[in-house]
């Protein structure tokens, strides 16, 4: 453990995958939440069988070893902050260090069961136990509002499913108290799956191209803000890196002028995967803290191409106008959109209050928009029989003009189904090539 767990010093985990690991904050970061007085935390651990010298370089190597870890106070008058420190009360080692206290055991009960703690026998493996931790959500975990839903956010797609078990003394049936997390996205996608959840209205997957780093992104629209809360808080789009979030932008970035999703944005949530862009990329982007973006020029040229690709994308203008319409629709509700126009009308005229009058109730004039019959449906495909610019001839050459460093957006018809793109199996897929001469 002192070269592993309790190793400040030693290389970031620059080279495995499905770990961060490059701000040395997971295994110290977490102490300063363990209560006030000394942070306490008991570490155990045995290393896997498979694991271990054979033979064997010392006859402990197959025990248990254990340690408390603990924050000093600094001393007075001194500039030095506290620091912590781990039980090690052993003879001196090869490199002349303390080692920790150690013991044999065939297996030790530290598994849970249920909403039993320490019930199941473990032969090998690591027992992390933080003394008095920080936890502000004082609910079930499991719950809506514990604390796994938000670590399923932090984690949207983790490398391994999560077991969480409630082991305080809540009420409940026999279910109550354990589950298995996957993470928010593969949640997501199983909902989108069964008929009977109805949350998803759509999806779709999309990839942008910033300064020549590539991203990978997924959009969901809910079909109310009551049922996007289910999944996330204030967050509209999450930033992550080898599955777990980076850092995120409020769901207010839809409201910008630069987006103007008036009618989507509380129902909107983004995912950007950044895990395929550069070790540079990734320090202009992302801080230690993980909770937010660097203010840098490269950030301001993503969120750009963002807002572009949100403001303009074909399926939400359609969603949002229908939405838009279905508002205009209704009885004589206030909707949202409408309760904002008066509170600004009413801020540069404050005499429309007293021609308003209390309570008024306002008759929609608008019926319900008829949908327009297609006289010549177009039949879709599970695979394109075409895939052409449009209202251009097969086999005719299509030239456009554009300036230096500007978009061009070219519009292309095809006969497959509209999930062509983002659906999770046998997906298709686009690339551009440059022809030069």
């Amino acid at each position: 453990m002192p070269r592993t767990i309790l190793s400040v010093m030693k290389g970031s985990k620059k080279l495995v995958p499905f770990v961060q690991g490059r701000f040395h904050m997971g295994g110290t970061g977490v102490l300063e939440f363990c209560g006030i007085e000394h942070n306490l935390q008991l570490v155990i651990s045995r290393r896997n069988p498979l694991l271990r010298p054979n033979p064997a370089e010392d006859p402990s190597d197959g025990d248990w070893s254990f340690t408390v870890v603990r924050r000093n106070d600094p001393q007075p008058g001194s500039p030095k902050g506290s620091n912590y420190v781990y039980l090690a009360p052993g003879p001196r080692g090869s490199d002349n260090r303390r080692t920790l206290l150690h013991f044999s055991a065939e297996t030790l009960k530290f598994r849970p069961e249920k909403n039993e703690a320490y019930a199941r026998d473990a032969a090998w493996g690591t027992l992390f136990k933080l003394y008095e931790y920080e936890l502000r959500l004082k609910s079930n975990i499991l719950l809506d509002d514990g604390l796994m839903r938000r670590v399923r956010l932090m984690l949207p797609e983790p490398a391994l499913p999560i077991r969480w078990h409630e082991c305080r003394a809540f009420r409940g049936h026999t279910g109550s108290f354990d589950t298995t997390m996957k993470g928010v996205i593969p949640t997501l996608d199983d909902d989108r799956r069964d008929p009977k959840r109805d949350n998803v209205e759509w999806f779709d997957k999309f990839s942008l191209d910033v300064d020549g780093e590539s991203f990978e992104g997924r959009i969901y629209l809910f079909k109310t803000a009551k049922a996007a809360e289910v999944y996330r808080r204030d967050e509209g789009i999450v930033f992550t890196l080898n599955g777990q979030m980076q850092a995120s932008l409020s769901k207010d970035f839809f409201r910008r002028q630069s987006v103007k999703q008036d009618y989507l944005w509380n129902t909107l949530l983004v995912f950007v995967d950044c895990t395929e862009i550069s070790v540079r990329a990734r320090e202009m982007l992302f801080m230690p803290s993980r909770d937010r973006l660097r203010d840098r020029g490269f950030r301001r040229s993503l969120e750009e191409a963002l807002e572009d690709k949100l403001k303009n994308h074909p399926k939400l203008k359609e969603i949002a106008s229908a939405r838009r319409d279905r508002e205009r629709a209704e009885a004589p509700q206030m909707t949202e959109s409408f309760k904002r126009f008066l509170e600004e009308m009413l801020k540069r005229h404050p005499q429309l209050a007293g021609l308003l009058g209390p309570g008024l109730q306002i008759k929609n004039p608008h019926k319900p928009l008829a949908v327009v019959a297609n006289d010549d449906p177009l039949t879709l495909h599970r695979f394109p029989s075409y895939f052409r610019f449009k209202n251009v001839e097969d086999g005719a050459l299509y030239s456009r003009e554009a300036h230096l460093n500007s978009q061009v957006r070219l519009t292309l018809e095809t006969d497959a189904e509209d999930e062509y793109f983002s659906r999770d199996e046998e997906p298709g897929s686009f690339k551009l090539r440059m022809l030069e001469g």
